[in-house]
Order: C-alpha cells, then structure tokens, then sequence
C-alpha cells in the first residue's frame, strides 16, 4: 500500500489469493481498476455515499448499500448493486460482458433508465408500462435497447449487458 497523488494505491505482488479489508468514510471516492484477467474473489463495497468506478476482469462486483454515481464495468462477472438512495448530481452507468447484472432500486427513486441487453433478458417491478411476468416482475425487454421513466424521471442511468 502506497500514497499517491491521487489517493492510495494498493498492489498484490504475490500470484496467492489475498483478501484486503478497507475501512474508508462513508463520502469518499473509490476508484478499483483490476488489472489481471487471472479474476479473483471479486470486490465487494458496502455503505458508501461517495463516487464509485469500478473495472473488473472474472470478477464480480458487489455493491450494498450505496447512493452513487458508480461507473462499474466487468467482462465475465457478475455486478449487483443495492442502492439505498439515487444521488441526482451525476448519472450511473453499470456494465456486464458475460455476466448478470441485478439491481436494487428504493420504491421511491427518480430516474430515467436506459437499459439494454444483446442477449439476456431485462425484469422490472417498476411500472414501466410494459407487461409479460416472470416471478412478479416485467419482461422488460431482451436482445433490445428499453428506456424508461421511474418516480417522475431524474438523472438518466444506464445498465446494459453485452
């Protein structure tokens, strides 16, 4: 672990497996950038209020608890994120190449989604005007670009899976 000027770098310089725990303030920006396509035990956040950007290779991303804007992108891995609150200054984008993408949105957030997927499909439980259930959700879309309005519109955010 080193200072830099940007913050705290943190390197593994070992081919084992090593699990780093770190305890930051709640307002504080992250950015991860995991470098290696060997993957790993994947990244998990939780209880952050602050700006997240987030890149993995095999790896998942577990967000909890979090408000945002996050920029997550994986290529093989899965991203679910739980947001207790939408922050409205800057959008969100969540990315997955291979892998599912689950999100937790408060009943009452305010948001223009974008949402698309190539191949997989796309359930909501937000009304978004669209029908066809599976499990008390809507089959919003598949193989589709689908934009929609939650509470009333806000920061438009995007999700898509590739």
């Amino acid at each position: 672990m080193t200072p830099d000027a940007s913050g705290l770098r943190i390197e593994k310089a070992t081919r084992k497996q090593i699990k780093y725990t770190v305890k930051l303030p709640r307002q504080v920006a992250v950015k991860f950038v995991e470098t290696n396509w060997q993957g790993g035990s994947g990244l998990s956040i939780s209880n952050m209020d602050g700006d997240l950007e987030i890149k993995t290779n095999n790896s998942n991303i577990n967000l909890t608890n979090i408000t945002g804007p996050v920029v997550a992108n994986t290529t093989s891995g899965e991203v679910t994120a739980v947001f207790s609150n939408l922050a409205q200054d800057k959008p969100t984008a969540i990315s997955s190449i291979s892998g599912e993408i689950d999100i937790t949105l408060p009943a009452n957030v305010k948001s223009n989604l974008k949402l698309r997927s190539i191949n997989g499909e796309m359930y909501t439980d937000f009304d978004l005007g669209v029908k066809n259930n599976k499990e008390g959700m809507a089959k919003v879309g598949g193989g589709a670009n689908v934009d929609g309005t939650i509470g009333g519109g806000g920061r438009r955010n995007v999700a898509q899976n590739h």
